[in-house]
């Protein structure tokens, strides 16, 4: 310690210097510390990546530690001399190193960007502000290090594409999905299962004089639905748009005088960059293709018919927008027809499955008859419709033996097997209403039940709940229900939840071999396990691929899932999922957890499609387009390489396990080199012929499914799944 006043002026002079050159010393050490740190936790961390880790494409790669050294010169002051040494391994998560003036030295890697904190909203050593993604913390989209890798890739690519455009003077177009020359490609799937006629294809320049990509902001009367049966995905689109900034977010860049748009969705656990040109299909012809009597009808002016039939957004053959000169619509629905193959693979879905692809969120499904106390989930879920969560809402096809009739009557209004999506809801002069939107878009395609427009329940004491509602008579495609009329007229429903910023998504994917016919239907066949580090609200996922993209060759068997939950070493469930219907993705499950060990048991339910016969796959080769087929394999090949294959990976539970003798807690895992299936050491066990595989191994397709753990922070470790052994019991196992 030293005393100022002690010392006179050459001897302070001298201490000073002393000092410095101890602390420089000091630095000089600690640099070097830092050094073979950095590379010692390169090391270290390579070997303990996280699943997620080596799935996730990551734009911000995980920094080694730091080493920020603090040197205090207080003279006069007990202590002035000490420096003080942090890692930041230890240090909590707050990034303090923002800003130079924090701290007069410290050695840090170079661009560090703190990816950990960024992902909570920290800029890292950025000063305030200047983070690029900033926009997407509490956006409602799931925040990932994939997420900002699409980001940046979208921003990258449409800044180059639109550089070099204008560099050779002409306008974008995608080869990847070119409408124009590559028609059949873009309209249909490889079975053809459904068709589209288009007339012909024009940009958007051609069909508005003044064409924006926004008219104000996103909103619901935005969306018209078109020429295909994607009334699932436009559903989808109308709860987000109710979202202030949240559709901007999923429109990540474009430069519309060049005719390039980039856009972000979520496929199978990871987000992916989509780009697309300005071109899209119309229903209008040109001139020269028009009979002789429609000629006529424009006075033979070709000028005429091309300023009058077509321009504007009722030409578009596919979704419009509501708003005439407004392009963002029908250009996100082409982007995600590029993203599943084709237009026609966007035909049936389930809005909630388009919820999930356009945010990350996690969606669970209800029958409506199922709900216990219709009060407290009008309190606890419908009243937050629209802020954190949606609602889609649809009942199946009524049976027509008694009347006859060719197709589904409509309910009042409403039509079977058609994506209803809720608004919001709210209750005003004693009654709880619903407000709800049909992505037709259409005025008489709505409810005419009671409260619908024109309804003897509007008086001249009630009008003033439309205010109250935020709605209007009339309005295109939205109508409102009162609540007990919701539950009887409904019967399917599916919330979707956003996430904020502060969940973490952890997940690890599985192939799960073919089985034979008879199978039994239990649970075990695959096993998951996690760890939770500290206690937090967390959503289970167990999830199946998307594979709209190349489903005609996904073989004759769909699934169905659902699973349970225990705590490591117990027999008894903790929670179990309400399961997935036949053609749902996922099944989830949100609980509390304490901080523990989990083990999840699925179980797969196996639906034969009757459409399908034995040898479809060998029978259709010859008839499928080759071009087409090599494209859906290719991507089937991508979409399956996200699960985990290597057999020396698996974990395997010792064979006696199984049997009735008691639990050893120490007994360890036995891993095999050889077989994904069976203990090392044993003989390999017959293999199951699923009928010889009908001898044509297309024709049942591996199951992928992936378990996707959702909690706050970091807390998730150790997320792993293996395949059992042949013939080992099923759940309960004390074992795992």
């Amino acid at each position: 310690m030293l005393n100022s006043s002690s010392l006179k002026l050459p001897q302070l002079t001298s201490a000073v210097l002393t000092a410095t050159a101890a602390t420089a010393a000091c630095i000089a050490l600690a640099a070097s510390l830092y050094v073979s740190t950095r590379a010692t936790v390169k090391i270290q961390s390579s070997k303990r990546a996280s699943s997620y880790d080596e799935l996730a494409a990551s734009s911000k790669p995980k920094r080694p530690r730091l080493l920020r050294i603090r040197a205090y010169f207080n003279f006069g002051y007990p202590g002035s001399s000490d420096i003080t040494v942090e890692d930041s391994s230890t240090s909590t998560t707050h990034c303090d190193h923002s800003t130079a003036s924090e701290c007069e030295a410290h050695v840090e890697a170079p661009d560090c960007d703190c990816p950990s904190q960024a992902l909570q909203g920290c800029t890292g050593c950025e000063a305030p502000g200047d983070d690029p993604y900033r926009e997407y913390y509490d956006s409602g989209l799931l925040i990932s290090d994939d997420l900002f890798a699409a980001v940046k890739t979208c921003r990258d690519r449409v800044a180059r594409i639109s550089r070099e455009c204008r560099a050779d003077n002409r306008r974008f177009r995608d080869i990847e999905f070119d409408i124009v020359g590559d028609k059949d490609y873009c309209l249909h799937t490889l079975s053809k299962a459904t068709n589209y006629w288009p007339t012909d294809v024009q940009r958007v320049t051609d069909l508005y004089d003044e064409p924006r990509f926004f008219v104000n902001e996103a909103d619901p009367n935005d969306i018209v639905q078109g020429g295909v049966g994607d009334c699932w995905f436009l559903s989808a689109l109308s709860a987000l748009s109710t979202i202030h900034g949240l559709i901007p977010k999923l429109c990540v860049a474009r430069d519309e005088e060049v005719g390039v748009y980039a856009f972000i969705f979520r496929k199978n656990g990871k987000w992916v960059p989509v780009i697309v040109d300005d071109f899209l299909y119309t229903q209008i012809p040109v001139y020269d293709r028009l009979s002789d009597r429609e000629k006529c009808l424009y006075k033979e002016d070709r000028e005429k018919y091309k300023t009058f039939a077509r321009k504007g957004g009722e030409c578009l053959y596919f979704a419009r927008s509501g708003r005439e000169g407004e392009t963002w619509v029908p250009l996100m629905e082409k982007a995600f027809a590029k993203l599943n193959g084709s237009y026609g693979a966007l035909h049936s879905g389930l809005a909630a499955d388009a919820l999930e692809d356009l945010t990350g969120g996690v969606t669970e499904s209800w029958k409506m008859k199922d709900i216990l106390d219709t009060d407290r989930w009008w309190t606890e879920e419908l009243l937050k419709a629209g802020k954190d969560r949606f609602f889609d809402v649809s009942f199946p096809e009524l049976d027509t033996t008694r009347s006859g009739a060719n197709s589904s009557p409509m309910v009042e209004g409403l039509m079977a097997s058609h994506a209803y999506t809720v608004l919001r809801a709210k209750e005003v002069q004693g009654h709880r209403f619903i407000v709800i939107r049909n992505p037709w878009g259409d005025i008489d395609s709505k409810w005419s039940g009671r409260w619908s427009d024109g309804s003897k329940e509007w008086t001249p004491e009630t009008v003033g709940i439309l205010k109250e509602l935020g709605h209007t008579l009339g309005s295109h495609g939205f109508f409102i229900m009162e609540y007990c009329d919701f539950l009887s007229c409904f019967e399917h429903i599916q919330r979707t939840v956003l996430l904020d910023s502060t969940y973490r998504m952890s997940q690890h994917w599985l192939n799960v071999p073919p089985k034979p016919d008879g199978y039994p239907y239990s649970f075990g066949e695959a096993i998951f396990s996690f760890t939770l580090t500290s206690p937090s609200k967390t959503s289970i996922v167990l999830s199946q691929l998307d594979q709209r993209s190349f489903e005609p060759i996904s073989g004759r068997v769909t699934y169905s899932l659902d699973f349970v939950v225990c705590r490591r070493g117990e027999k008894v469930p903790i929670g179990a999922s309400p399961g997935s219907y036949r053609a749902v993705r996922n099944a989830a499950l949100e609980m509390d957890l304490e901080e523990g060990e989990y083990v999840v048991y699925p179980r797969i339910d196996r639906y034969f499609l009757a459409i399908r016969r034995l040898c479809y796959f060998k029978n259709s080769k010859e008839t499928w387009d080759q071009r087409k087929l090599s494209r859906a394999m290719t991507a089937r090949a991508e979409a399956m390489a996200i699960a985990s294959f290597d057999p020396a990976q698996q974990k395997h539970i010792p064979r006696r396990y199984a049997s009735e003798e008691p639990y050893d807690s120490h007994v360890e895992y036995e891993t095999s080199s050889t077989s994904a299936s069976q203990p090392s050491g044993e003989e390999n066990p017959a293999q199951c012929t699923l009928n010889e595989l009908s001898k044509h191994p297309e024709d049942r397709e591996m199951l992928v499914v992936g378990l996707q753990v959702y909690a706050r922070g970091d807390c998730v470790s150790n997320l792993s799944g293996w395949i059992p052994p042949e013939g080992l019991l099923s759940f309960p196992i004390a074992a795992v």
